[in-house]
């Protein structure tokens, strides 16, 4: 199994070389929950506006060469 860290995020090493303890970044359930709500819109939901709220969400996610690259943050964490 594989699992992802953030640049935040760091693992600690163990008693063996491939194992590793991932100290990840914890969030509040109900603020998540809330953003995440948010997301929720009609079909008259600007698409500039919901990618910036999911860059709000997941600060670590980059366009790149697309339209929204505009939008990238380096935030690293969760804004309000």
């Amino acid at each position: 199994k594989e699992e992802l860290l953030t640049s935040a995020e760091k693992s600690l090493p163990t008693y063996h070389n491939k194992i590793t303890i991932a100290q990840v970044t914890e969030y509040d359930y109900l603020e998540v929950h809330r953003k995440i709500s948010e997301l929720v819109c009609d079909s008259s939901c600007d698409e500039f506006e919901m990618v910036s709220k999911i860059k709000l969400l997941v600060p670590e996610f980059k366009s790149n060469v697309s339209r929204f690259s505009a939008l990238d943050r380096d935030s690293k964490a969760i804004a309000n």
